[in-house]
């Protein structure tokens, strides 16, 4: 993984830390784990497992979570 992917994926597992409850944080950490054998940091890198067990573990808008964890990272200017 490149250097940006790296800067990504890392700031992007923090800003789901830190705006994750912790109930819901721990729930999905330990299936992320007994599942697929990923932590959050890794599970970024296979979004979609890391999106699909957040459903099963939340009832918040995980579409609309994951743009605004996104968003605070990146800024996006379309030309």
């Amino acid at each position: 993984m490149g250097r940006i992917d790296r800067f990504i994926s890392s700031s992007l597992s923090s800003e789901i830390k830190k705006n994750l409850d912790l109930e819901i944080l721990k729930r999905t950490e330990r299936e992320l784990f007994l599942e697929h054998g990923m932590s959050i940091k890794l599970s970024i890198e296979h979004f979609q497992k890391f999106s699909s067990v957040l459903r099963k573990n939340s009832s918040i808008d995980v579409k609309k979570f994951e743009k605004d964890c996104i968003l605070k990272i990146l800024k996006i200017k379309k030309r």
